[in-house]
């Protein structure tokens, strides 16, 4: 089911397994499953874990073409992974998103941005 795979998608991306995660949700949606926003939202948080950010953003981008609506946690697994590597202009980009999709940014999402910021020194953006 679904839910089964969601947790095991979350499971793989707590341990930082993000390939075998990606793997399953592709698995997922081979079978004829929906995917969920809370497996997209696991997978993309177990390549911010990884340092994976392009391919966070990437699964960000899927979701929304897939027809799902990211929230708050999709966001910032994926704001928090262009923090981890100073992709600051992302960050801001993906919490002007975040807002555009009519949601209320999170004090955890804006603070992952700034941090973005400040550790290239652009803490003034």
């Amino acid at each position: 089911t679904v839910a089964t795979y969601g947790a095991a998608i979350s499971a793989c991306g707590r341990c930082k397994q993000w390939t075998t995660a990606l793997f399953l949700l592709d698995s997922m949606v081979q079978k004829g499953f929906l995917g969920n926003v809370i497996a997209y939202s696991a997978a993309i948080s177990g390549c911010e874990k990884a340092g994976r950010w392009q391919l966070a953003l990437h699964l960000l981008e899927e979701l929304k073409l897939v027809g799902l609506q990211p929230n708050v946690i999709s966001y910032g697994a994926a704001i928090g992974a262009c923090e981890k590597v100073m992709q600051w202009q992302r960050a801001l980009q993906l919490l002007a998103d975040v807002e555009l999709d009519s949601l209320e940014p999170s004090i955890i999402l804006c603070s992952s941005a700034v941090s973005a910021c400040e550790k290239c020194g652009r803490w003034l953006e």
